[in-house]
């Protein structure tokens, strides 16, 4: 009845989330501090993705301070400047553009080594928030709004 406290439990179990570590890599939450081991694949993955997010112009990697060549990470220790590789093409109004090459195949990432570098997401709260399509938000919403649903009772994870 209205007024009543009730517990909600949700539940995950084999809903294909899991975890590689506890400091794992949110790429919905990307903005921190980083100390890559390059040799490391997950490593890797993690820059992969942060450059993904810098191509697409939601998230830069902060510049060194003072450091007068503008460099953006420490690479075993020395500066370094994280890029991706550009491409020129001529538009339809005869100038030039340039833009970050989006084929991932022509990005090198370093193999070996330290990788320390601070990266800020520049999505807004709207686009954070958009992360879950809406199909899915419907269903969970409904799964909430189950009028049926008896206090103490578990509530099955919901497929989305």
């Amino acid at each position: 009845s209205e007024g009543e406290d009730f517990t909600m439990e949700i539940s995950c179990k084999d809903c294909s989330i899991g975890i590689v570590d506890q400091q794992g890599f949110d790429p919905t939450e990307p903005t921190g501090d980083y100390d890559l081991d390059m040799k490391d694949v997950f490593s890797r993955s993690v820059l992969i993705s942060l450059l993904r997010i810098y191509m697409v112009g939601k998230g830069e990697f902060n510049k060194l301070k003072n450091d007068p060549g503008g460099r953006n990470a420490l690479y075993d220790g020395k500066p370094y400047r994280i890029t991706l590789p550009t491409v020129t093409f001529l538009e339809k109004s005869g100038k030039y553009k340039t833009i970050i090459n989006p084929d991932e195949s022509d990005w090198t990432v370093p193999d070996h080594g330290v990788l320390a570098f601070s990266f800020t997401s520049t999505r807004t709260r709207d686009e954070v928030d958009d992360a879950l399509d809406i199909h899915s938000y419907d269903r969970l919403v409904d799964s909430f709004t189950d009028k049926e649903s008896v206090h103490g009772q578990r509530k099955e994870a919901i497929d989305v």
